[in-house]
């Protein structure tokens, strides 16, 4: 968003798929998650996107924000900038979350 002091984070939900199968729905989910860190230079942009992913990254079962969260783990990574324009810089990561309702 314009005119919001960086580093920042701002994240889209890729793919939340309702899995179901010939005996219903399924209790395992799997939901892809996209975190995107904004930050006036490079360097800014990966220390904050490492710091996201130390807090974000699950990997044994317990509850997060009220579900019952099995994994949550980085799938991929990707670095960039918005422009010459503006000069913003951007690391992008991908997640996995497994988890059961």
């Amino acid at each position: 968003p314009a005119n919001t002091a960086l580093p920042y984070a701002t994240f889209l939900i890729v793919d939340d798929p309702d899995d179901r199968h010939l005996a219903g729905r399924s209790a395992v989910r799997r939901c892809r998650v996209q975190l995107d860190v904004w930050a006036a230079d490079t360097k800014s942009a990966r220390e904050t996107a490492d710091a996201a992913d130390a807090a974000l990254t699950v990997n044994s079962r317990r509850t997060v924000g009220g579900a019952d969260v099995a994994q949550i783990a980085r799938i991929d990574t990707r670095t960039g900038d918005d422009g010459e324009a503006t000069r913003i810089f951007r690391r992008s990561s991908d997640y996995q979350i497994t988890y059961y309702r």
